[in-house]
C-alpha cells in the first residue's frame, strides 16, 4: 500500500466533493472553489495550514 499524502488526496478528490465536505465542517468556507484547479490544490493546502481541520 502506498503512503498517504494529503496533496495526492486533494489532487485525486473532485473539488465539488471537497467543497461539500468543508462546508459541512464549516471550515475553508471563504475559498473561491471555482478558481481552484482540480489537479493543483495549492490554495486548499495553504488555507489548511492556517486553520484546524477536523
Amino acid at each position: 500500500m502506498a503512503n498517504y499524502h494529503p496533496r495526492k488526496f486533494f489532487r485525486d478528490a473532485p473539488n465539488s466533493l471537497l467543497q461539500r465536505y468543508f462546508k459541512q465542517q464549516e471550515v475553508l468556507t471563504g475559498l473561491e472553489w471555482d478558481k481552484i484547479n482540480e489537479t493543483r490544490p495549492r490554495k486548499i493546502e495553504v488555507n489548511m495550514g492556517k486553520r484546524k481541520i477536523p
